[in-house]
């Protein structure tokens, strides 16, 4: 049975309640010690390599509110990780540790491989520490479990869910993008502009003349619309572009074919030389999403992802080009339909999040440009937390 849930990795387990350093994880264990419906597992907590200091109590809870053989696949008795962390200001986290825990709308990010976090609250996080207790906690856990399994977590009123998380790259657009990237005076180029203290980057869009010699290092940019999709669940951050393109294909989107039809367009019948392009491609998604198959689309999201290669590269992978005689070629072959080299699914991309840059004499652009694409959940991720406490 020990196979069927995920582990903590970088952990120690601690013998008793007594071993507990941290308030909350002392009131959480002694307001479980009241409920006959979770059942204390083990003690663990945080050692080595991992990034802040927490304490995890694993439980057991057994739900009679979930209905049996629910089609959205929680069951009655779940195993669940309780990880406090240290700093007080931060929010209990719960993860799903069974293997088989479905991936469910309101759910926090995390590994792809990995337990489920679950999205308890819909209010930022200083709204509810300041009425949080061991006893609403618990609570809200099983309510979490229980609406879920009904499928009723997502209220009707509630905004559509975007399709991805939150992440510590950004591309930042300029306030007329709309309009500077339909003019032929200009182009627009993407420079690094910004290091961040989570060790993720600011990357800036800028229209410059169209026969100017771009400044410093700079990125292709390749953006495409697609096609509208259902929200639901949000998106775990893909590693390759092969996990994007299978996450937008569940989603009834197609993407290499449109991605082709781009990486074609800068090589003429004369090709194009092998020589040094730009050091990364950025590819910009927008993203119709509506509530149902049935309805408009509420919004639109904007994600980017990050790949350090050139776009010539990135064409000869997708079998889009060919290289003859230090010329790149676009490949009949593909045009013609034939099937795509795979390279390209390996491909590693980093997720980006989409922001628009304010204009002084463009108030009316404020609040669109205030409008963030990051996560409607209380919880932010904790991916470089859990990378140091998570494992399959």
């Amino acid at each position: 049975m020990a196979d069927d849930f995920y582990d903590l990795c970088n952990v120690t387990p601690v013998d008793d309640a007594g071993g507990l350093s941290i308030v909350r994880a002392k009131a959480l264990h002694d307001a479980l010690a009241t409920r006959r419906d979770f059942s204390v597992v083990r003690l663990l907590k945080s050692s080595g390599s991992a990034l802040a200091m927490h304490e995890f109590v694993i439980v057991d809870v057994e739900c009679d509110g979930v209905p049996t053989r629910n089609p959205h696949g929680i069951d009655y008795r779940e195993r669940l990780a309780l990880c406090i962390p240290e700093n007080p200001n931060a929010l209990v986290e719960v993860l799903a540790l069974r293997k088989g825990f479905p991936v469910l709308i309101h759910q926090n990010n995390g590994l792809r491989d990995g337990p489920a976090s679950l999205c308890l609250y819909f209010e930022p996080p200083p709204s509810v520490l300041r009425t949080w207790t061991p006893q609403k906690f618990l609570r809200r856990i099983k309510w979490w479990l229980q609406q879920s399994a009904k499928g009723e977590l997502h209220p009707a009123d509630q905004p559509v869910e975007h399709l991805f998380f939150a992440s510590k790259y950004e591309l930042v657009l300029p306030w007329n993008f709309n309009e500077m990237r339909k003019s032929t005076a200009h182009r627009l180029v993407i420079r690094p502009r910004l290091k961040r203290p989570d060790n993720g980057m600011t990357c800036v869009v800028e229209a410059i003349p169209a026969s100017a010699t771009p400044p410093g290092v700079t990125a292709t940019h390749i953006e495409l619309t697609l096609p509208a999709v259902v929200h639901g669940f949000v998106e775990r951050d893909p590693a390759t572009l092969g996990e994007l393109s299978e996450i937008l294909e569940a989603r009834g989107v197609k993407l290499l074919p449109q991605l082709q039809e781009v990486l074609r367009q800068p090589v003429g019948a004369g090709g194009v030389p092998v020589t040094d392009h730009e050091t990364f491609v950025i590819l910009i998604l927008h993203i119709p999403m509506r509530r149902d198959e049935n309805t408009e689309p509420d919004q639109i999201a904007h994600r980017a992802f990050l790949m350090m290669t050139d776009a010539m590269k990135l064409g000869v992978a997708t079998g889009t080009l060919m290289v003859h005689e230090k010329q790149y070629f676009v490949d009949a072959s593909s045009a013609l339909g034939a099937p795509p080299n795979q390279a390209w699914r390996q491909e590693p991309i980093s997720p980006m999040d989409v922001s628009r840059q304010l204009d002084a004499a463009e108030p009316a652009l404020d609040s669109a440009a205030r409008s963030q694409v990051g996560v409607p959940c209380a919880h932010l991720h904790r991916a470089e937390r859990r990378a140091g406490v998570l494992r399959s």
